[in-house]
């Protein structure tokens, strides 16, 4: 069709009515128009009508106009359009959609408010003449709707509101016709957004979303990318903002937990782990650290501290949600969950660390998820958490480990049993390089809690086998290094001992301590004062009394003992496992404890080798150790000295009885000579001055301890030459490291 001129469409008065100055006129020219439409409508001419909807576009209603008043006038006249055929089939034509709204959604960008307000208006009445084909456009009014809804001219922002209202009532009543797919993704672009308004905006439409039927489906499979930020909208500093996202996200959360199938639980735990590291702030001062590398801290103005701690509550009470409804899901997901959790226990808020304990336990319950998870990544995740500033985070990372490699001690049993090689998965293999060095920061925490919980994890590492046995301990003596380790030594090094001892058994620990002392060959100080305080340990604790009961069972009350040849066989063999079992004990015990003079010499005493303890005392004064002497005679003072303990208060009744062990008489006088004349000589000289003179004198007929004393010297040989052996290496170290 020949093109036509604005007179020859439209009536000259109505033509420049359209751009008049006053909104009375101009809505006249409105009028006017729908009157002519509908008349054209009735003939059936709806070429004309698109030529002048084509012609109030774009000599009006678009910018090219350069005449505000016509752009107003022009979005008017493009509604009196639609409302002319409001009801008419061709309004639902998608090219009379397509023609009408382009202008007047352009001109809602405008940037006098005075024609965005008028371009509003007129796409309400479109909207309202066209539905439900308007809904094709629906991603295009919803872009305009989310930028005017904080237009800072009131009356626009009103006059949005009005048209979305408009548009979500369509779309309620239409929802067929709705393109809810574009749509999501449109809204996940736009969840970034700062602004209150905007923030409320996108939040209606999201809950208008949740309520259309099968529309909640897609929903629920876009909440990964819709939950961080409706979890920001939370800390925003509007309360109707506040208040309706919580609102939805406990909607959410309720129709998650009816049937989690609709969701992708995976990548809705993925998204609130991410978010909750994104909005955590790390401690000042942590092992935590590591937890906190991906953290990205937001700098959102529009948020507060309150707000943020309530979004992490809600981002907490979603985890757990998720852990309850598709536990085995989340098996891949575990050391994230962990990390959450301990995150929300290294904190000083009890509010915080009330949800991350109830997160833990719900965690821990839920075996199906550790069973599906990788329990190194775990073992990795609750290293990184032994070292929290909170005792809370610290003790549920100790837990964890504990049974992390309790559960892998069972999992490589039960593949030894059904005959697979467990070489490369033994627990030792599987320990996160960091897990130790935690440990041992544990052990010297103020709280008992931790200490506790640090010695059952080194006892869960020592039971995977000697190897972890090793390790495990190597770390504790570890502790003791240094000044601060001497501190904690002196402090709490029995403690430790004991509980270890307690959950290990006694002469494990104290066997296999005293092989690592042995071992250090490059601080003879540190190995001497460890050999010190493993004998002192042994000596005094009340928790190894039996293993010094083991020791102190004397070789010549043994010898000695009425009752030995009225034993029966079966009492006899039963003897001699436990002098067996005695003698290894003493044997493991030997290498470790000769890097101390003192050391060697107590343990001697309380075994009843006194022959030993005499050979040692006459070795001090012969080359190479005499070269040393000034520093045996400091610990041969403690010797005597602890010779006056409780412990031996049965050794001083021994002096009562010289003819049946001489050769602790030998011993102590072979001691009382070598020292100097000091407080200990003195101490000793006066205990033997109160054995009464005939009970020294020997009686030929009452020396029976000569019984096994062949065999005895042989067993003592061989502990003195593992004591000189020791001491020679010790003093030749000292010696080269001197130089």
């Amino acid at each position: 069709m020949k093109r036509l001129g604005v007179t020859e469409l439209l009536p000259q008065s109505v033509a420049r009515a359209i751009a008049d100055k006053t909104y009375e006129r101009r809505k006249l020219a409105a009028l006017e128009v729908e009157t002519l439409i509908q008349n054209l409508a009735k003939q059936d001419q709806f070429a004309r009508i698109y030529l002048i909807v084509d012609t109030l576009a774009t000599n009006y209603a678009s910018p090219s106009s350069g005449n505000a008043n016509a752009r107003k006038g022009g979005c008017l006249c493009l509604a009196a359009v639609a409302v002319a055929l409001a009801g008419h089939p061709e309004s639902q034509s998608p090219e009379f959609i397509s023609k009408v709204t382009p202008p007047v959604l352009l001109a809602c960008t405008d940037p006098d408010s005075r024609i965005r307000y008028y371009a509003l208006e007129a796409l309400y009445n479109i909207s309202k003449s066209t539905r439900p084909a308007i809904l094709a456009c629906s991603e295009k009014i919803f872009d305009v709707l989310f930028r005017l809804c904080s237009d800072p001219d009131r009356s626009v922002q009103n006059a949005a509101s009005i048209l979305d209202e408009l548009m979500k009532t369509s779309i309620g009543t239409d929802a067929p016709n709705f393109p809810l797919d574009a749509f999501l993704t449109k809204l996940v672009d736009c969840m970034a957004v700062d602004s209150s308004p905007q923030r409320l905006f996108l939040l209606g439409w999201i809950s208008l979303i949740d309520g259309l039927p099968r529309a909640d489906v897609r929903l629920l499979r876009t909440l990964p990318q819709l939950l961080p930020g409706m979890l920001d909208f939370l800390a925003d500093a509007a309360p109707e903002v506040q208040s309706a996202a919580s609102k939805l996200l406990h909607q959410l959360m309720m129709d998650t937990e009816e049937d989690p199938g609709r969701v992708d639980v995976t990548a809705l735990c993925v998204a609130l782990t991410e978010w909750l590291a994104a909005n955590e702030s790390p401690p000042s001062s942590s092992s935590l650290g590591d937890l906190y590398s991906d953290v990205r801290l937001g700098n959102d103005t529009n948020t507060d501290s309150s707000g943020i701690a309530a979004s992490r509550g809600v981002a907490i009470a979603w985890l757990r949600a998720l852990v309850s409804a598709a536990p085995s899901e989340l098996g891949n997901q575990a050391a994230s969950l962990l990390k959450a959790c301990l995150r929300c226990l290294d904190t000083s808020n009890p509010e915080m660390q009330s949800l991350g304990n109830e997160l833990n336990e719900e965690l821990l319950q839920e075996h199906s998820l550790i069973d599906n998870a990788d329990i190194s990544e775990l073992l990795t995740t609750a290293a990184q958490g032994i070292g929290a500033m909170q005792e809370s985070a610290r003790l549920a990372a100790l837990r964890w480990t504990a049974l992390l490699l309790q559960k892998s001690r069972k999992s490589i049993t039960s593949t030894e049993i059904n005959g697979e090689s467990s070489t490369q998965s033994s627990v030792s293999h599987m320990l996160d390089p960091n897990i130790l060095p935690a440990l041992c920061d544990a052990l010297s925490s103020p709280s008992d809690r931790v200490v506790h919980e640090a010695v059952a994890v080194l006892a869960a590492i020592s039971g995977s086998g000697e190897e972890g046995c090793r390790k495990a301990l190597a770390s504790v003596l570890g502790c003791f290094r240094g000044a601060p380790g001497a501190k904690l030594l002196q402090r709490r090094g029995s403690a430790i001992v004991d509980r270890l001892c307690q959950r290990m058994g006694a002469q494990r620990v104290l066997s296999t301590l005293s092989n690592l002392i042995s071992e250090e060959e490059s601080d003879v100080d540190f190995s001497r004062l460890m050999a010190q305080a493993v004998a002192l340990m042994l000596l005094t604790s009340p928790e190894l009394e039996e293993a010094r009961a083991l020791l102190s069972q004397t070789s010549c009350s043994l010898g000695s003992s009425p009752s030995f040849e009225e034993n029966s066989k079966k009492n006899n063999k039963k003897k001699k496992n436990k002098a067996d079992t005695r003698a290894e004990f003493l044997y493991s015990l030997f290498p470790g404890l000769s890097c101390s003079i003192s050391a060697a010499l107590s343990i001697a005493f309380l075994a009843g080798a006194y022959p030993l303890a005499a050979d040692i005392i006459v070795k001090l004064t012969e080359q190479p150790l005499i070269s040393d002497m000034s520093a045996s005679v400091v610990e041969l003072g403690q010797v005597v000295s602890l010779l006056e303990a409780p412990v031996f208060a049965g050794l001083r009744l021994q002096l009562l009885s010289p003819h049946r062990c001489p050769g602790l008489l030998r011993a102590l006088h072979s001691l009382l000579l070598v020292l100097p004349q000091g407080e200990a000589f003195r101490m000793l000289k006066q205990r033997l001055e109160c054995i009464p003179a005939e009970r020294c004198i020997a009686k030929g007929d009452e020396l029976k301890d000569t019984i096994g004393r062949e065999e005895e010297q042989r067993y003592d040989n061989k502990l003195l030459a593992i004591f000189v052996d020791v001491q020679t290496r010790k003093l030749a170290s000292s010696t080269n490291n001197g130089a």
